[in-house]
């Protein structure tokens, strides 16, 4: 199981001049994949220091699943959702011998717990406290920005675009409505009036802790801080309307899908099955992670 990795990350002009951008394919639509459990946690197990998000991994047919599923109370777990199209369901337990029962259970492939005690970020690429454009400056490259013909106002920083020649393709094709890109990060701000109008909240949620939540702007950043998937959202999708930066296909959707935990800042297994399951069955084409 690959280690959570963390969620600051801080190289930001603006919007952030663009850096880098890719994209990977995303898992494909999966219809109805998901299904909550229909029983929470007690509130003695809610409050234990030593509950634990475990991941049950099992062969993907109705019938095991559902054995499976039963299994997991005999165990000493709660099922906090199961993605059965892909056979994983999402655990919740206090018992220290959880994962060594379940693992006995027939269909079972694999289960560990996502984490086993309290994590920090182990490593960050920050090189600096964010640098904001002083009105002097952004005046500077908007006019820089306006010897070139339907540039936006800060596009004559966008050095990167130009190197890969995206500034170009997009005037062939500045990519189409029908395809959405989903941000899978620290959450986007779709009130940023150069992500805005390309912005699809119907295809956006927050999945820390493995459940999507869809509720309006739940899949904003937690704070200041968290501006990662603002800028990778510009990177791809910022509007040309006369306002900051260009993206890359400024004719494409974005929508954010946020992963981060909320205590810590990392990515767990969980929350980003979550949001790759959550992704394909809403129709997102293309996912940036």
């Amino acid at each position: 199981m690959s280690q959570p990795r963390s969620r600051r990350s801080r190289r930001s002009l603006a919007l952030a001049v663009p850096v880098v951008l890719s994209l990977t394919a995303s898992l494909g639509l999966l219809p109805s994949v998901a299904s909550a459990a229909p029983a929470g946690e007690t509130a003695a197990q809610a409050a234990d220091a030593t509950n634990l998000s475990y991941v049950v991994n099992t062969k993907v047919d109705h019938r095991t699943i559902a054995s499976v599923k039963k299994a997991i109370p005999a165990a000493g777990g709660t099922v906090v959702i199961a993605y059965e199209k892909i056979g994983v369901i999402v655990v919740h337990s206090s018992a220290a011998d959880f994962a060594q029962k379940i693992r006995k259970v027939r269909g079972v492939q694999s289960a560990g717990a996502t984490r086993t005690s309290a994590l920090t970020p182990a490593g960050t690429t920050d090189e600096g406290a964010v640098q904001v454009l002083s009105d002097a400056q952004a005046a500077k490259v908007a006019k820089a920005s306006a010897a070139a013909p339907d540039s936006e106002p800060l596009e004559a920083d966008q050095w990167d675009l130009r190197a890969i020649g995206a500034d170009q393709a997009a005037k062939i094709n500045p990519g189409s409505r029908r395809v959405t890109v989903a941000v899978i990060d620290t959450g986007v701000d779709d009130t940023h009036p150069d992500i805005a109008p390309n912005f699809s909240a119907s295809q956006s949620a927050n999945c820390d802790g493995g459940v999507p939540n869809t509720s309006e702007g739940a899949w904003r950043p937690y704070t200041a801080d968290d501006y990662h998937g603002t800028h990778v959202a510009g990177e791809i999708a910022a509007a040309r309307n006369g306002i900051g930066v260009a993206g890359v296909a400024p004719g494409v959707k974005v929508s954010a899908i946020n992963v981060t935990d909320r205590s810590n800042g990392l990515f767990y297994p969980e929350s980003v099955v979550c949001a790759f399951v959550f992704a394909a069955d809403h129709g997102v084409e293309i996912t940036n992670n």
